[in-house]
């Protein structure tokens, strides 16, 4: 099955400029990853890890926070100021169909961590000129004063 014109259209125009619109993600994932350097410093947040020998595409950026309490929480508190930051998955193993079909073995330490906290932040291409009030949002959370206030 084909994609329909319009789709393809918008997909033609997004490959002939994916050069150009992944350096202005990457751009975006730079900015938070910078800014939130001192949240993670405090405690409050964890940065995402990208290995020295790996590249990257800017296609999230993402913080764990301490617990589900905190992240929802935190996304009620964006959502409030009309920033979209959202939760990342529901781990397959609690899904409705992997508790009908599936079986665990072990704890799935990890991945219930990674469900319940993490939080990804807005990355679409025109996020730049409200980036530094999400920043900013961000910091109030935690109690901080932020880096783009002053």
């Amino acid at each position: 099955l084909l994609p329909g014109e319009l789709s393809a259209a918008f997909l033609l125009a997004q490959l002939e400029h994916s050069e150009v619109i992944t350096q202005r993600r990457l751009k975006i994932w730079q900015r938070y990853y910078d800014a939130f350097a001192r949240l993670e410093v405090s405690g409050v947040l964890r940065r995402p890890v990208v290995p020295k020998e790996c590249r990257h595409n800017g296609h999230l950026f993402y913080a764990l926070v301490e617990s589900l309490e905190v992240r929802t929480r935190f996304i009620d508190f964006m959502n409030q100021r009309g920033f979209g930051c959202v939760f990342h998955y529901v781990p397959l193993h609690e899904s409705p169909k992997g508790l009908e079909c599936g079986r665990v073995h072990g704890g799935m330490t990890t991945t219930q961590m990674a469900g319940d906290c993490l939080v990804r932040f807005p990355l679409w291409l025109g996020v730049e000129a409200f980036q530094g009030e999400v920043i900013d949002a961000t910091f109030e959370f935690f109690g901080l004063e932020g880096p783009e206030s002053t």
